[in-house]
């Protein structure tokens, strides 16, 4: 194939993927105006214990941006079972420990606050991360490292919940 070949080739599929209505899944999911309107217009409930402090942070900055949530918000995200597993990965004759795996789960339901059942729920999605870290000889350097897989797993749980929020959002717009 020549390298002009090529090139309209390349074009063809842009303008084809253009005209299907495709949208990039792992853009910026929040950069639509009316999917940052409905993030605003949601609550977020509390979540307990430290990681659940620390998930709840990492989706109010995703879905807030700096901008005031909805006085009387329509929606109400609540996050629940979070739950936190340890596995050794790297195991040494010596029975030692040379690697570890983090793995994160969490369940994701959005009520709907206004819809004339109580507690309507109108999306429940799970949501798991995978996270490994090096144990090392220096105990500090252990635990910093199994801190930083953590907040990395969390960060990740609050990314996929974007996304699945912004898919619905976008989806059920008329």
């Amino acid at each position: 194939m020549s390298w002009y070949n090529k090139i309209f080739a390349v074009f063809l599929c842009c303008i084809f993927l253009q005209g299907c209505g495709f949208q990039p899944l792992h853009g910026n999911v929040t950069a639509d105006r009316s999917t940052m309107a409905e993030f605003r217009n949601m609550s977020i409930a509390n979540i307990p214990e430290r990681n659940g402090q620390m998930l709840r942070n990492a989706l109010i900055d995703r879905f807030y941006g700096g901008a005031m949530p909805s006085a009387a918000p329509r929606y109400r995200l609540e996050i629940t079972h979070l739950q936190e597993e340890s596995t050794s990965l790297g195991v040494q004759k010596d029975a030692t420990v040379t690697r570890m795996q983090l793995r994160s789960s969490a369940r994701l339901d959005l009520i709907d606050t206004q819809a004339e059942e109580e507690q309507k729920i109108v999306m429940r999605r799970y949501l798991r991360t995978l996270n490994s870290y090096n144990v090392l000889e220096s105990q500090f350097a252990t635990l910093t490292a199994a801190q930083q897989a953590r907040e990395a797993g969390l960060n990740e749980l609050a990314d996929q919940a974007a996304t699945e929020l912004a898919l619905y959002f976008s989806r059920r717009r008329p």
